[in-house]
């Protein structure tokens, strides 16, 4: 499937990414749909950062971790972290 796995441009592996957005959407005990309303993005795109066929943009990222209440340079060092 295009655009699934490691990610040299981003220095990401888009299918770890994913489950650890899924990871922690799960922890914080959040439904998809309601995360999904709350950062103003359909569950579709929620869905495929989750299922790592993509990652978010700058702005899907503010809104993702805003809605999770994390502050959005924090969220993406540990999920930096997490993949090291």
């Amino acid at each position: 499937m295009a655009g699934v796995g490691y990610r040299p441009d981003v220095g990401l592996d888009t299918r770890a990414a994913g489950a650890w957005m899924r990871r922690q959407r799960r922890l914080a005990d959040w439904r998809d749909a309601d995360l999904a309303a709350e950062a103003g993005i359909s569950t579709w795109t929620l869905g495929a950062w989750e299922m790592g066929h993509n990652l978010p943009s700058l702005t899907g990222w503010i809104a993702w971790s805003e809605a999770m209440g994390l502050d959005p340079g924090q969220a993406l060092g540990d999920l930096l972290t997490a993949q090291s």
